[in-house]
């Protein structure tokens, strides 16, 4: 199994250009990890470290794939190949969904089965978080406003030419429309600077921001960068 995983490492980059990084994140950090220390403790492959395996393996795909769907067209321009640039946005949505949710239908079928003891049940109380996370991934990659719920958060820009996202806060937010206020410091800012109009890839809702109603009747805000409006 070591050997396995360090087969795994030599072969990441090559299996990441061919849309099989998946596969191969799933094997190294779920599927080997589970089969070798069942191996390990007990001499042989128990079942249930077997199917434990596979809620492991659907959490840490997901937070890949999320990276994944995010980075379609960086990805593409480094001419890197990944299952979300193959299925496209809408299916890539699907998928994440699938892999978050996984995890919780099989802890309640193997509880009720006997395979796992009811207290695994007790994962249970990530399933809101697990279903917030649906529906920020929906709207931050579709570019929706409504994910910008509290002041201090950013979106992320992606510009022609430059590989990095550029990190804004928002300033403002009117219906569907978005205000940002920044500082030319940069090729990135400057590129920001001189455009008219036109589609912009804006990731958004990013960031937990933070509670005004807490701030009390005189708020002191320290901020700094290139999006200091919170």
């Amino acid at each position: 199994y070591g050997l396995g995983g360090a087969l795994c490492v030599l072969l990441y980059p090559y299996m990441k250009y061919r849309a099989l990084g998946d596969v191969v994140i799933g094997i190294a950090y779920a599927w080997l990890p589970c089969w070798g220390t069942s191996l390990v403790f007990t001499g042989s492959l128990q079942a249930d470290t077997l199917l434990l395996a596979i809620p492991l393996g659907c959490i840490t795909i997901a937070i890949l794939h999320c990276n994944n769907t995010r980075d379609v067209r960086t990805d593409g321009e480094a001419g890197i190949s990944t299952l979300a640039m193959n299925i496209g946005h809408d299916r890539s949505q699907t998928l994440y969904g699938f892999y978050m949710l996984t995890p919780f239908f099989c802890v309640a079928a193997c509880a009720a089965c006997g395979v796992f003891p009811y207290l695994t049940l007790l994962s249970f109380v990530a399933l809101p978080n697990a279903w917030k996370n649906l529906q920020l991934m929906r709207r931050s990659t579709s570019g929706d406003t409504s994910a910008i719920t509290a002041s201090g958060q950013f979106v992320n820009i992606l510009l022609e030419g430059l590989y990095l996202r550029r990190p804004i806060s928002v300033c403002d937010v009117v219906g569907d429309k978005l205000t940002i206020i920044y500082k030319v410091v940069g090729k990135g800012t400057k590129q920001m600077s001189q455009m008219t109009s036109g589609k912009l890839d804006v990731l958004t809702g990013l960031g937990n921001g933070y509670d005004t109603s807490r701030s009390g009747d005189r708020p002191v805000l320290v901020g700094g960068g290139v999006g200091g409006p919170p």
